[in-house]
């Protein structure tokens, strides 16, 4: 099922322009997961699926699909390890069978060196989600469910619905946010969770400005946290525009402005600023740690799904397919905070890509892009 962040890229993404000639990266290292027995890796947009560990090791979690049930619900997900050096360390089962209705994400870093893994599931007239609590080995210690019962209004024109969220962190006080994004406009949502999985604070009933993805977000020194939601703007046709909401450890709201109109991110924190892709323009933006404009970068039209940022400038992985094309393709994308491009990767099917501490970059990606029997892949490039 398509999520809404989808939806809104095909009614608002500009027309793609042909790749300008750029350096490729070195590859320092590729590792490749063989799929279990009757089972082959799935066909996934580009999302959460990677996390780089301070020793220069990725964590990832990877989804199998039956190849013959013609099911676009995965199997069985598992978490691997790769390790600098290109071995693979660990791999293990998270969830099969019944806890699976949708791909899975994350894993994501908590403040204690633990992890969590969000995985999707349904029921009738029913929707659940679960995170999954692992020790920094990727142990499973607890697992928090979740249920969302959308309403009436919303079923009966949406009858099934999925979630996927797109990000998970811990503040001081142990509690966990999380936020992402559904296949309707009305079943995107944030919250705040204890550590039983209780809602101690959400995004409220569905009115004028009902988030329809969360975008990006961090915890901050003071206890609170911040957040790039992309919200429903019905007086304006049902376009989505990127606000940046501020809460202190209390949960109060402390700031509320609009970023950018008629875009869903992404977007990204880096120290005091935030940067997000505006589909409307097709330009990156950078904005100081309050949401005030600091810069704007000229961008060549290429869709852009998943965004981070270090001191060098930004990591991309962005759409890269031609008229022709029968099966999705893009590329990962280094530049600097000009928006220079420093180098693009070769087309691939990447649905991750993350920067390592060392400045290198981890990448998953579906090979082949297309067709069966299809493996997950892993490689980490440097600049050239």
């Amino acid at each position: 099922m398509k999520h809404w962040r989808m939806v809104w890229a095909l009614l608002m993404a500009w027309p793609l322009s042909p790749a300008t000639a750029q350096p490729e990266p070195r590859t320092l290292a590729t590792v490749v997961v063989d799929p279990p027995a009757g089972l082959g890796a799935g066909f996934v947009r580009a999302s959460r699926h990677l996390l780089a560990r301070p020793d220069g090791s990725v964590d990832a979690t990877i989804a199998w699909e039956a190849e013959e049930s013609g099911s676009k619900a995965p199997t069985k997900v598992e978490l691997v390890r790769i390790g600098k050096d290109a071995a693979l360390l660990k791999e293990v089962t998270l969830a099969t069978g019944q806890e699976l209705g949708g791909e899975p994400r994350g894993p994501f870093q908590m403040a204690s060196g633990e992890m969590v893994v969000y995985v999707f599931s349904d029921e009738p007239q029913n929707s659940y989600g679960s995170l999954l609590h692992l020790s920094a080995e990727g142990d499973r210690l607890k697992t928090m469910r979740l249920i969302f019962q959308p309403p009436p209004e919303v079923l009966k024109h949406y009858p099934k619905m999925e979630y996927a969220f797109s990000l998970a962190f811990d503040l001081r006080d142990g509690s966990v946010i999380v936020g992402g994004n559904g296949s309707c406009p009305f079943s995107s949502w944030w919250g705040r969770l204890a550590h039983n999985g209780t809602r101690v604070a959400d995004s409220g009933s569905i009115k004028q400005g009902v988030p329809c993805d969360v975008a990006a977000g961090r915890a901050e020194p003071d206890g609170g946290f911040s957040l790039v939601v992309a919200e429903v703007n019905w007086k304006d046709g049902g376009t989505a525009d990127l606000w940046l909401h501020r809460y202190d450890a209390r949960g109060t709201r402390t700031l509320y402005r609009k970023l950018v109109d008629h875009t869903v991110g992404p977007a990204a924190f880096y120290g005091d600023e935030i940067v997000v892709f505006g589909w409307k323009d097709s330009q990156l933006r950078v904005f100081d740690a309050k949401g005030g404009p600091i810069r704007q970068l000229p961008w060549d039209g290429q869709t852009i799904w998943r965004l981070d940022a270090d001191p060098k400038g930004y990591l991309m992985i962005v759409d890269d397919n031609d008229e022709k094309a029968q099966i999705f393709r893009n590329r990962v994308v280094r530049c600097d905070r000009n928006g220079v491009v420093l180098w693009r990767s070769s087309k691939g099917h990447f649905i991750d890509a993350v920067l390592a501490p060392d400045g290198s970059v981890w990448t998953v990606a579906r090979t082949p892009p297309g067709g069966s029997n299809g493996k997950w892949t892993f490689q980490r490039f440097a600049d050239p």
